[in-house]
């Protein structure tokens, strides 16, 4: 291994000492055939910069393409890809080194040393070191030589007088000139490349100290010859290199062609195309050579996508139609998509061409299209594109007066509704002169209104006015339908603002813009939103048991209801028994009464309606007597028949009815010779010395009911009853 151990030092001394940006040593160097090399390198670079690094053999610089050129020993990047030649020579050594001496803290010295192993003499030339970041710098160039190496293997015979066939058996020798520390070893390429070392089992030594050996070789044509490109995607602009490959014996040699024209012969096995045009579209593909024969390789094809333009004439009118149509001069494979852009804002359309029937002042901006095949997107140009207004001609007398002291003319013409002094300048001081004159004008159109077309009540209310205008407008007024009063506003914003909107302020409103030469108006209709207000209950039907009654909610609110719901008050609560607008029932029972009320929904909020009572009306339909013999409730209720031995106990009655309205009026009775009333109380209380036979009466509004008898402490046993 052969190294350039005191370069590097010489490489710091001069980097201290000039502050170059790159610095490889500037020298010439011998190195022997078979060695490796190392050449010192480093370079300046700032904190978080992104670099390009690139190690050239024999760099030149070419004016076309802007760009440094040459054999790529070295790259960290795709675009620009390592020569094949030495993808498997070369290694790239580096590190961030940070040297005391630096006078700038943000500055880092990198180490970018190349070494190459294995050197043959076709490696000999000038190799230089190019940094791509924020600026671009190239090295100065290391000259090595590679030479004749004194242990190098030499062959006998040196060539064949006759070409070898393939599988045709030949012996060839190999010897060293000199003496060397290290016996020769074979080295044989199989027709894969692939290496394979072999020790001589018949080496001997001679006396001058050389060496020799001998072997049975093949050698043959070019075989399994194979063109590569550095990238699948070759977009126009971009780099690509094309490599060949092959075996045979002796070495081959490299053409190139395109289309069957030669493109390029040379030893090298690389092509390379700087910045690819259009014109370096097509088919590539190598041949191998050497004294057996040829063999050609694989086809290569090179794809592109050209740059896309704009083609439109730029004199639009309003009213006037537009079309853009996006061309592409060249694409394969072909465009599928195209993408259309004003104002940088995404368009709908999606072919080539962009069509607007009817041009308005809207359209006016800047346009864009972009093309797309799969492989690349390519962007035109922008096309400004400028809408001229059509305006309304006016035709007048013009009366012109100089005036010499200021050298200025006064200019009057008159138009049909106003006279305009205009001052202008002129060369040459005439005689009174009157001549036609046509003035372009325009009233007021394209109005515009911006503002919400619908807002709630309590809050306010913005309202622009806008208008197209030559000359512009000097008045600004609003109206509204119906109810408001015109509002006349100020001619610099043509503003309405209502700080606070009713349900009053909902209507149409219009803006009329005025100039000098007439009038436009536009309208539009402003809905003011509220919650549901007079909600209320209407009912139809008799409110009487078994009839039929329909309930139906209703509301006002802007937006309307969108849904309602029913209530009846029950204990106290609220219970929900509909979701409908009406409440239906089918046949009134007495449990459906009591107080309802409907809630009505809509987007602004919810509103419930007064309470409504229903009474359903309807007369006794039975009474119910109790008793209970107190005060053991309990063995009086799992009592049915009571004997003499506890006619010492009291009977506690109840009478209960069953009626809407509610029952207001009970009396208990005593059947005897002459009834009478024992008790005006619901409850009632019989000890055992008043014994007979007792009944009660309840009445409401309706009417009034008797329940059965019951007997009590009246023979030796009697019943418990319960009159219905």
């Amino acid at each position: 291994l052969y190294a350039l151990n005191t370069w590097l030092g010489l490489l710091l001394h001069e980097l201290l000492a000039k502050e170059k940006p790159i610095i490889v040593p500037e020298k010439t160097e011998e190195i022997n055939e078979g060695s490796c090399v190392t050449i010192p390198c480093a370079y300046k670079k700032l904190k978080d910069e992104t670099c390009t690094l690139l190690w050239f053999k024999d760099p030149k610089y070419d004016d076309v393409s802007k760009m440094f050129i040459g054999t790529i020993v070295y790259s960290n990047i795709e675009e620009r890809p390592q020569s094949p030649a030495y993808s498997s020579r070369v290694e790239y050594i580096t590190d961030a080194t940070s040297l005391k001496q630096q006078k700038h803290q943000n500055d880092h010295w990198i180490k970018c040393d190349l070494r190459i192993t294995d050197l043959q003499k076709t490696d000999s030339g000038n190799y230089g070191f190019r940094v791509i970041n924020s600026e671009k710098f190239m090295s100065e160039t290391l000259t090595l030589t590679v030479t004749d190496n004194p242990c190098k293997v030499h062959t006998e015979p040196s060539e064949l007088k006759n070409p070898l066939q393939e599988s045709e058996e030949f012996t060839v020798r190999c010897s060293t000139f000199g003496s060397c520390n290290f016996h020769p070893e074979w080295l044989i390429y199989t027709s894969g490349q692939k290496q394979e070392w072999m020790s001589s089992s018949s080496l001997t030594e001679h006396y001058s100290q050389q060496l020799s050996s001998s072997l049975f070789l093949f050698l043959d044509a070019p075989k399994e010859t194979k063109a590569t490109v550095s990238s699948e995607n070759v977009k126009e602009g971009d780099s690509v290199t094309l490599s060949c490959t092959s075996t045979g014996r002796p070495d081959v040699s490299f053409k190139w062609f395109k289309k069957e024209k030669t493109e390029k012969a040379q030893q090298m096995s690389d092509l390379t195309l700087i910045s690819v045009k259009p014109e370096d579209s097509g088919e590539y593909y190598c041949e191998a050579e050497n004294k057996h024969g040829a063999k050609e390789s694989n086809i290569i094809q090179i794809d592109k996508v050209s740059q896309c333009n704009l083609w439109s004439a730029l004199k639009i009118s309003e009213g006037d139609k537009l079309a853009l149509k996006c061309l592409v001069q060249k694409s394969n494979p072909t465009v599928y998509k195209f993408t259309w852009y004003k104002n940088s804002q995404v368009q709908s359309e999606t072919s080539e061409t962009f069509i607007i029937s009817k041009v308005t002042a809207e359209d006016k901006g800047s346009y864009q299209c972009r093309a797309d095949n799969g492989i690349k997107t390519a962007t035109s140009d922008d096309l400004w594109v400028s809408v001229m207004r059509k305006y309304y001609i006016i035709c007048s007398t013009l009366y012109y007066l100089c005036v010499p002291s200021t050298n200025k003319c006064l200019v009057l013409y008159i138009l049909t509704k106003t006279c305009i002094n205009i001052l202008l300048y002129c060369t040459k001081c005439d005689a009174l002169l009157n001549f036609s004159f046509s003035v372009l004008t325009d009233s007021p159109r394209n109005i515009k209104i911006k503002g919400v077309a619908s807002v709630k009540v309590g809050t306010p209310l913005t309202l622009t006015c806008s208008a197209d205008s030559d000359p512009p407008p000097h008045m600004y007024t609003w109206k509204h339908k119906p109810g408001l009063s015109s509002v006349p506003l100020s001619m610099e914003t043509g503003q309405l603002n209502i700080k606070k909107m009713t349900i009053q302020h909902a209507g149409q409103y219009t803006c009329d813009v005025t100039n000098t030469i007439g009038t436009g108006s536009h309208t539009i209709k402003v809905d003011v939103l509220y919650a549901l207000k007079n909600v209320s209950v209407s009912s139809k039907g008799e409110q009487t048991f078994g009839s039929e009654l329909t309930l139906t909610c209703e509301a006002h609110s802007k937006p309307a209801p969108s849904s309602y719901e029913w209530k009846k008050r029950f204990n106290g609560q609220l219970k929900t028994v509909g979701h409908e607008q009406i409440l239906h029932f089918y046949f009134l029972e007495i449990t459906d009464s009591g107080q309802y009320v409907c809630i009505a929904h809509n987007s602004i909020g919810k509103t419930e309606s007064p309470s409504v009572e229903i009474k359903v009306k309807c007369e006794y339909s039975f009474l119910l007597v109790t008793h209970f013999n107190a005060p053991n409730i309990n063995i009086v209720h799992n009592m049915t028949i009571f004997t003499q031995w506890n006619w010492k106990l009291s009977v506690y009655l109840t009478c209960s009815a069953d009626a809407y309205p509610p029952a207001t009026d009970y009396k208990w009775f005593k059947q005897g010779d002459k009834t009478k009333v024992v008790s005006q109380q619901q409850n009632f209380t019989v000890w055992p010395q008043n014994p007979g036979m007792y009944y009660c009466t309840a009445a409401n509004a309706i009417g009034k009911s008797r329940s059965e008898h019951i007997m009590l402490f009246i023979g030796s046993e009697y019943e418990m009853a319960f009159i219905k």
